[in-house]
C-alpha cells in the first residue's frame, strides 16, 4: 500500500475514533414489534459506503443536511417507519468500519426519530468475529490501526498455525488492530452483540440466511443464544446455529440457493411455527429482488456492493399493500 495512504487512512481513523459510539445510548433491538405501518428492507452491504447511503437515502427515512463547513449530519425523516438491514455490512469493500460506526449511530438517531432502524447479523460479521478475515480488503485490515494497542493482540507476537494461513491465503497482513477490534471485550464486538440474528415485525420475519421449520428455539432464544456466544464463547469453538449451513439462520440457502429450487414447505413449516406470513432474507445474489413461494418469501440480496456491481434496491413493505420494490 502506497505510504502516504496509509498515512492518511490511518490519521483519519485516529479522528473517528474520537467520535466511537457510546454502546450504552444504542436503544435495545427488539426480537418482535407487533404493528408497523411502514417497512424498509436493505439487503447485503459488503462494505461499500457509497452504496450504502444511496440505499439509506432511498429509503426515505433518512436524509442528510450539511452543518457547517465540511460537515454533514443524518437526520431521521421516517417517522414511524422500521428499517431493517438483514446483514453482511462487513467485508469485501474497504468500509466496513465506517458502516459499522454509521449504522449505530443512525439506530439512536432513529429511535429517537419514533421510527426503528435494525442491522441485522448475517454470516460476515459471524466469520469477523471467528476471526476469519477471507474476505477482508487490505485497507480494511489497516484501517483498525487505532486498535493496535487495545487488546491482546500484539505486532511481534506470533499467530496461531491456522491464523497465520488464513491471512497468507488471502495475501492479508497482520494487522493486530483488527483482530483486537474483534476480540472479547474488544469494541466491535461489543457493538456487534447489540445486533439481532432475526427480527419479526407484524407478521414478517427478516433473517439473513433463513429459518426452517423445527429449529427448537423460539425466536428471542435465538438472539440471546447468539449473543452469549459473541459475549462469552469460543470464537474457534464450532456451533450447530452459527456454523452449520443447514441450520444457521445466517449460512443456510435453502430458500435462495441460485441451483435449487426454494423449499417452499420448509417455508411453510417455519412460518406456522412462528406464526409468520412472509419471510425476507439475503445472503445469495440475485439479478434483482424478487418474491417466491406465491409471495412468501422475498430475497433482497441484489449484490448493492461495488464488489459484486452496485445496484441499488430495497423493498417497501406496508399493511394490506403488495410489496414493492424501490429501485
Amino acid at each position: 500500500m502506497n505510504i502516504i495512504l496509509l498515512f492518511f487512512l490511518f490519521n483519519l481513523q485516529l479522528l473517528a475514533n474520537d467520535k466511537l459510539v457510546d454502546i450504552s445510548q444504542i436503544p435495545k433491538m427488539p426480537t418482535e414489534i407487533q404493528k408497523y405501518t411502514r417497512i424498509v428492507a436493505i439487503g447485503d452491504l459488503h462494505g461499500d459506503w457509497e452504496q450504502t447511503k444511496k440505499a439509506l437515502l432511498l429509503s426515505g427515512a433518512f436524509k442528510k443536511e450539511k452543518k457547517g463547513f465540511m460537515s454533514t449530519e443524518w437526520q431521521w425523516t421516517g417517522g414511524n417507519t422500521y428499517v431493517v438491514q438483514v446483514g453482511d455490512q462487513l467485508d469485501r469493500g474497504p468500509d466496513d468500519r465506517k458502516i459499522m460506526d454509521t449504522l449505530a449511530q443512525l439506530r439512536i438517531i432513529a429511535a429517537k426519530g419514533g421510527g426503528g432502524f435494525f442491522p441485522l447479523l448475517g454470516n460476515h460479521e459471524i466469520m469477523n468475529l471467528q476471526f476469519k478475515f477471507k474476505y477482508v480488503t487490505k485497507d480494511s485490515m489497516y484501517i483498525f490501526k487505532d486498535f493496535d494497542d487495545k487488546g491482546p493482540w500484539k505486532l511481534g507476537t506470533s499467530l496461531p498455525p491456522d491464523y497465520q494461513y488464513r491471512l497468507k491465503k488471502r495475501n492479508l497482513p497482520y494487522e493486530p488492530g483488527r483482530f483486537n477490534a474483534f476480540s472479547k471485550n474488544g469494541y466491535y464486538r461489543k457493538l456487534l452483540s447489540t445486533q439481532n440474528v432475526v427480527m419479526k415485525i407484524g407478521d414478517i420475519i427478516f433473517v439473513h440466511g433463513g429459518i426452517s421449520g423445527g429449529l427448537g428455539l423460539s425466536l428471542e432464544e435465538l438472539n440471546n443464544d447468539y449473543k452469549k456466544w459473541i459475549l462469552n464463547g469460543d470464537p474457534d469453538k464450532e456451533n450447530e446455529y452459527i456454523d452449520n449451513e443447514d441450520h444457521s439462520p445466517v449460512w443456510t440457502r435453502i430458500y435462495s440457493d441460485k441451483d435449487k429450487e426454494p423449499l417452499c414447505v420448509e417455508l411453510e413449516a417455519a412460518l406456522k411455527q412462528y406464526k409468520a406470513s412472509m419471510m425476507v432474507v439475503g445472503h445469495t445474489i440475485k439479478d434483482q429482488i424478487r418474491s417466491n413461494c406465491n409471495g412468501k418469501l422475498w430475497l433482497i440480496d441484489v449484490g448493492m456492493s461495488r464488489a459484486f456491481g452496485g445496484k441499488v434496491q430495497i423493498l417497501e413493505l406496508r399493511p394490506g399493500v403488495s410489496p414493492r420494490v424501490l429501485k
